[in-house]
């Protein structure tokens, strides 16, 4: 399982994030996403790892989904994925990356904007599954 975590309006819009979804589950990935967890789940999770509640409603909801995919161990890694220019996605994808690092998950972060090209996209989402992989097989190279 991988979770693809973003506001809403990025990653189920196959057009912005250039099918992002479908493309990780022809790869063989098992997609979870925020929207998969109840509401208390996330406020609990976030609760207990921030010093303090966020003020973004989207990203308290990313951040504590997050948080309670990895605590579970439910994830094999994380792909967050964030809007250019959109001050509270640096915020949370910098939160969430530090715990990752931290539990020893994968983490990737994909930044969208009109410059995005498909080709960047399919290569980076290609490399994280084969980091999966790797990890899965027990390989020496990650």
């Amino acid at each position: 399982s991988i979770a693809v975590l973003g506001h809403p309006y990025n990653i189920y819009d196959a057009f912005a994030s250039m099918n992002m979804l479908e493309r990780l589950q022809n790869m063989g990935a098992h997609i979870v996403t925020a929207e998969a967890l109840s509401e208390q789940t996330v406020k609990d999770s976030a609760a207990r790892y921030l010093s303090k509640k966020l003020f973004w409603t989207l990203g308290r909801r990313i951040v504590g989904a997050a948080f309670a995919y990895m605590e579970r161990r439910a994830v094999a890694g994380i792909v967050h994925v964030a809007a250019f220019g959109c001050g509270p996605d640096s915020m949370t994808g910098e939160l969430i990356e530090r715990h990752a690092r931290r539990l020893g998950i994968p983490f990737l972060n994909i930044t969208l904007d009109e410059h995005t090209g498909e080709a960047g996209l399919l290569t980076r989402l290609e490399a994280f599954m084969d980091t999966l992989r790797w990890r899965e097989a027990g390989s020496a190279y990650v």
